[in-house]
């Protein structure tokens, strides 16, 4: 049927051709003989157009028998849906164009010229409006989520590379909401492999994780801002993923996001545009934080009875409960809690007569196995106690509103096949409005509330996301190649880190989502997304039983304890 109807038209037109060039081309002048000659034209043309339009035909047939196959393949449903709205319109178009050639151009050739004409506009409109698909559809609210497809990466142009820690993080989304990430972004086949793998994990925290950065790729998709696809690329003869993500960048001139200070680093050093979220949170945070302490004037009563108002440098307004009586007087004022109001930041404080106290949660680590003390520490007692117990109690006597304890002990919480791991379950029970966590081994009973409380102090004094106890090492320490000493290292700048650590929730929270490779405590954890880590003095009590002798030594200070 399509081989005929294409016949068809092309011997009309054929045939049309034939009677009004045949005249002019046989020169003939009588009329009589100028009738003969578009009857021999016509007759020609016809013959021609026969033949010309079974080729045709056959050919516009395979096409649209394989149309489905070439054509929907390269275009996405979006894309075909536009193009049938765009095709009407083309038709309108075109049919109001070819009006001029229907009326100035003679009857036999008019008609195959206004079809033509008409078929090139409706086949231009139904192809720009499936390039512009997804404006279209988003300008009547409209965007539908396809599979990720697979490309060879282009270069040029606002291109991004997404590294697992960007997608595991979630501000990815934010930062293409408000504009600042447009364009191509492109999902690397190792990437999506490895948040795959850690979706699959065994590890609950872990299996968290994985999903998340799954469901944020996922969101992506639905932004109209930014087009997903995956690098079709694998480059195996590069094995670890960092690796392949800074070729590819380097490759492609993309912008590589990522929230891992190590990679963002080594990106760096081969002149590799990097986008790290927490870069970017860091620059546009406001000047103060929930917990700091500023010290300002009350410049005027608020809108509520007893309120005091103070500005901040930037003109950020504080609203100060029970100030209201301390007009032009400078008082030290604590941030509580931080809003918009009318598209404005605004902050609530409280001066010390009404302090409100941060809201710490503790984590006590209790699932060591106990393989180099011979035995588990579970449930090894110290002075009538276990030492999780002696852990929690520490916590709590330091200001903590709850513990949980990480470990098999009787209402704790599942360990995991690492420390990080025993942590990040211990995290997903905390509550969502914990300010401050610190993280506490229990092989380490005898630390003191006034150790926790010192920490948090410090934490709260400057502009600082974690605080650790440390002691000097007194021992010299060298380095050792097989049995071989080697050179010392130079004692001053070595420190021995205890427990408890603490940390502003937010940002232990953050590298928590944000580090999968092993790390050795969770201050290593924060610094590697780019938190600042300082450091107070330790305990000698603290110490961390981890052989038999460290009981006996846990006893003695327990006894001076005890004696004190």
């Amino acid at each position: 049927m399509v081989v005929e109807a294409i016949r068809l038209f092309i011997i009309l037109a054929f045939t049309a051709i034939g009677l009004q060039l045949a005249p002019e081309i046989l020169d003939v002048t009588s009329d009589g003989a100028a009738e003969n000659a578009r009857l021999i034209g016509a007759i020609v043309g016809a013959g021609v157009g026969y033949v010309a339009g079974g080729i045709a035909g056959r050919l516009t047939r395979s096409g649209i028998h394989h149309a489905p196959d070439r054509v929907a393949a390269e275009l996405s449903g979006a894309e075909l849906f536009a193009g049938g709205f765009g095709m009407p319109l083309g038709v309108i178009v075109g049919g109001l164009l070819a009006i001029p050639i229907l009326v100035f151009i003679p009857d036999p050739l008019s008609f195959p010229l206004a079809g033509l004409l008409l078929f090139v506009i409706a086949a231009t409109s139904a192809r720009l409006f499936a390039a512009r698909s997804d404006d279209l559809m988003g300008a009547v609210g409209l965007r539908s989520r396809g599979p990720l497809v697979s490309r060879a990466m282009e270069e040029g142009g606002h291109a991004y590379l997404i590294d697992s820690s960007a997608a595991i993080d979630g501000r990815i989304l934010e930062l293409v909401r408000s504009g600042l990430v447009e364009g191509r972004t492109w999902l690397p086949t190792a990437v999506l492999d490895e948040m795959q793998g850690l979706a699959d994990a065994s590890n609950r925290a872990t299996r968290r994780r994985g999903r998340r950065g799954l469901d944020v790729v996922g969101a992506l998709q639905d932004e109209l801002r930014v087009e997903v696809a995956v690098v079709e690329e694998t480059m195996p003869q590069l094995e670890h993923v960092d690796v392949k993500l800074l070729a590819l960048a380097e490759r492609a001139n993309a912008r590589l996001i990522t929230t891992d200070h190590n990679l963002a680093k080594a990106a760096e050093l081969r002149a590799i545009k990097v986008l790290n979220p927490n870069v970017v949170a860091e620059a546009v945070k406001s000047t103060v934080e929930v917990g700091a302490r500023v010290k300002l004037p009350i410049s005027r009563k608020g809108s509520e009875p007893g309120q005091g108002v103070a500005y901040l440098d930037d003109g950020t307004m504080i609203v100060v409960e029970g100030a209201a009586d301390r007009l032009g007087e400078e008082l030290d004022i604590e941030i509580t809690s931080r809003h918009v109001h009318r598209s404005a930041e605004c902050c609530s404080g409280a001066w010390p007569h009404n302090i409100t106290p941060m809201n710490m949660w503790g984590i006590v680590v209790a699932a060591g196995t106990g393989t180099r003390l011979g035995r588990s520490k579970h449930d090894l007692e110290l002075g009538g106690r276990q030492l999780w117990q002696w852990a929690r109690q520490t916590l709590i006597d330091g200001g903590a509103m709850g513990v949980v304890v990480v470990g098999p002990v009787d209402g704790g919480v599942a360990g995991g096949n690492r420390r990080q791991d025993s942590v990040a379950n211990g995290l997903a029970v905390v509550p969502d409005d914990a300010t401050v966590i610190a993280v506490h081994d229990a092989a380490r009973p005898l630390a003191s509330p006034a150790l926790v409380r010192a920490l948090c102090d410090r934490l709260s004094s400057d502009d600082v996301h974690g605080v650790v106890p440390v002691v000097a090492v007194r021992d010299t320490i060298k380095q050792m190649e097989g049995d071989r000493v080697g050179a010392a290292l130079d004692r001053a700048k070595l420190v021995a880190v205890q427990t408890p650590q603490v940390f502003t929730a937010s940002w232990l929270r953050r590298a928590h989502a944000a580090v999968v490779s092993e790390a050795t405590d969770d201050a290593a954890m924060v610094e590697s997304i780019g938190g600042t880590v300082v450091a107070i003095p330790g305990e000698s009590a603290a110490l961390k039983i981890t052989y038999p002798e460290d009981v006996v030594l846990a006893l003695h200070h327990l006894s001076e304890r005890d004696t004190t």
